[in-house]
């Protein structure tokens, strides 16, 4: 169920100029909330939920922001890290955008996340051990403290993130669940041999029967790659890891993902085995989406030497890149591929949408739409 959009004071996302440009749905820029920060010029990594009622449809998005101005620069510099945003919508494409849901966690000194926080995933879960009438929705998401951590030549605060959970009724107003790690985490970094040593991120939470397994990545210095970890849990809120190297996802020509795969979302299908849609970092360090199957949810294999979606033109506002990849399955079986773009000209970040040309999820086109006031 979703809360009365009329109990919450929003303005909807939605104006003339996100029309001109091809796949941008929903961008942060000038969108100021009452008695909150201003969602600034980075935008991303959105999660997306689509639920069906006797009168409709509904969606909900959750997305991370970084304020434009009043927030601590020293913080992982030109992240889009910062503070996690809710909104709601009846086609998953014009928002009614709630107030701030998460923001890092000021009120408890030794927490893991006092200076930012990134979300995940988010779902409605039931679980035995969060007592309700029925289910909630989880949010696992990341974050950082004032720790500073020295990264080439650079001292970098926040750079040393883990892993956490808060649970919401509504989708709109979440508590923290404190993990079982002395920093309230769920799941820390790795020890000094493990390839998540330096931080854990972008966690996204899948139920194979009994059990829950987390996917999450991080980034080896030793090795120059990118890789994603895995976790499980019998309970969705105690994660261990599997393994102190990141899972397999190879191809036959891996050059679009040569420096590894990051944030990314798994799903499992009706016949048991899983598909991944990845974000892929080449060795000149372009940013693209990729799509990945396997039998077992933990060794993959990537079919197409090539990403299914890639950066736009130069001009384009996703022309500096595309990555941290969530879809959402219509009831035709074609997909919506939501989508983070970055702009080369500017360090600024948006959120686009992708449509599947059916049931080909190879072939995707970016979204053009007529702007709703």
């Amino acid at each position: 169920r979703f809360p009365s959009r009329a109990a919450s004071k929003s303005r909807v996302v939605c104006s003339a100029s996100l029309g001109t440009e091809k796949g941008l749905i929903l961008r942060g820029k000038s969108l100021e909330l009452e008695g909150e920060p201003a969602l600034g010029s980075r935008v991303s990594g959105p999660i997306l939920n689509r639920y069906i009622r006797d009168d409709g449809e509904e969606w909900m998005i959750h997305w991370t922001f970084r304020p434009d101005s009043g927030f601590d620069e020293k913080v992982v510099p030109g992240a889009t890290t910062g503070y996690i945003g809710a909104g709601f919508s009846n086609d998953g494409i014009a928002w009614d955008v709630s107030k701030a849901a998460l923001k890092p966690n000021t009120e408890d000194w030794w927490y893991f996340d006092t200076v930012h926080c990134c979300v995940g995933d988010v779902q409605l879960l039931s679980s035995d051990v969060i007592r309700s009438d029925g289910s909630v929705y989880f949010m696992y998401f990341h974050g950082g403290d004032d720790e500073i951590v020295t990264v080439g030549s650079d001292e970098v605060k926040g750079y040393r993130t883990r892993i956490g959970v808060a649970v919401s009724l509504d989708g709109r107003h979440w508590s923290r669940i404190e993990g079982e790690h002395a920093n309230g985490s769920i799941l820390d970094v790795g020890e000094e041999d493990c390839f998540d040593a330096d931080f854990v991120a972008y966690p996204q939470v899948i139920k194979v029967g009994s059990k829950y397994q987390m996917y999450y990545h991080s980034y080896d210095r030793k090795t120059g790659l990118y890789g994603i970890g895995l976790a499980v849990s019998s309970t969705g809120l105690e994660f261990k890891r599997v393994q102190k190297d990141p899972i397999r996802v190879e191809g036959e020509d891996n050059a679009f993902f040569a420096k590894g795969v990051s944030s990314r979302h798994v799903i499992q299908k009706r016949d048991g085995t899983f598909e991944m849609f990845f974000e892929g970092v080449s060795e000149s360090e372009e940013h693209s989406i990729g799509r990945a199957i396997s039998a077992d949810g933990i060794s993959w294999d990537v079919p197409r030497s090539s990403p299914i979606l890639t950066k736009g033109e130069a001009s384009d506002w996703d022309g500096g890149g595309v990555g941290k990849p969530r879809i959402v399955i219509m009831d035709d079986q074609s997909i919506r591929l939501y989508y983070t773009g970055w702009d080369s000209k500017s360090s600024s970040t948006a959120i686009g949408l992708a449509v599947s040309d059916g049931t080909d999820w190879n072939n995707l086109v970016r979204h053009s739409w007529e702007p709703r006031m």
